[in-house]
């Protein structure tokens, strides 16, 4: 385990497909672990330019999760004036779906409707989209 975890630590562009496979294993074990590429690979020597996409992962937090009755969606930075918030079921059917404003909080959903399962929100940004996991539980 503490090599995997060490190997996971690495820069891709040092340690290539290695570093991507023991960061799946680790993530079967604890999926809220975040890897910044970034540092490590400048510390490393390798230059690289941040990708965009990265920084909008960053900045989207969904508050709490698992939630059962009511959920806040964060954005900390945004160029956009506007965005589009969609929420999945796991077997791909659109559940909520939204134009938002952006600023700090993008909005508060009230899913206690919502059957208990795993969702997938998406929130869409101009050309950039992210997704992360939403756990409804009773």
């Amino acid at each position: 385990m503490q090599i995997t975890n060490s190997i996971a630590q690495l820069c891709p562009y040092e340690g290539g497909p290695a570093v991507y496979s023991a960061r799946s294993l680790l993530r079967i074990i604890n999926d809220s672990i975040e890897y910044y590429d970034d540092i490590v690979c400048l510390q490393a020597g390798y230059y690289r330019v941040m990708d965009n996409r990265n920084k909008i992962k960053q900045s989207i937090k969904i508050v709490p999760n698992p939630s059962n009755s009511k959920v806040e969606i964060f954005a900390v930075e945004g160029n956009e004036s506007s965005g589009r918030l969609r929420i999945f079921n796991s077997i791909g059917e659109c559940v909520y779906n939204s134009q938002t404003e952006l600023g700090v909080k993008l909005k508060s959903i009230d899913v206690s409707s919502f059957a208990p399962g795993v969702y997938s929100v998406d929130v869409t940004l101009a050309d950039l989209s992210y997704t992360e996991k939403l756990v409804i539980i009773r």
